[in-house]
């Protein structure tokens, strides 16, 4: 997760400069969202073995 979001960052700050802005409006790229994790999925599971 911190290294696809690195990349994300980098590559929206490309995006967004002056003169690759013009090279990513000319190909179509578009921003991109930072990977985030749900508050429901982000809590630890409540896990009973037999006994």
């Amino acid at each position: 997760r911190r290294y696809y979001n690195g990349a994300v960052r980098n590559l929206n700050v490309m995006i967004e400069s002056f003169p690759s802005n013009l090279i990513a409006q000319l190909f179509g790229f578009r921003l991109r969202d930072y990977f985030e994790i749900e508050d429901r999925d982000r809590a630890v599971p409540q896990v009973t073995f037999g006994g």
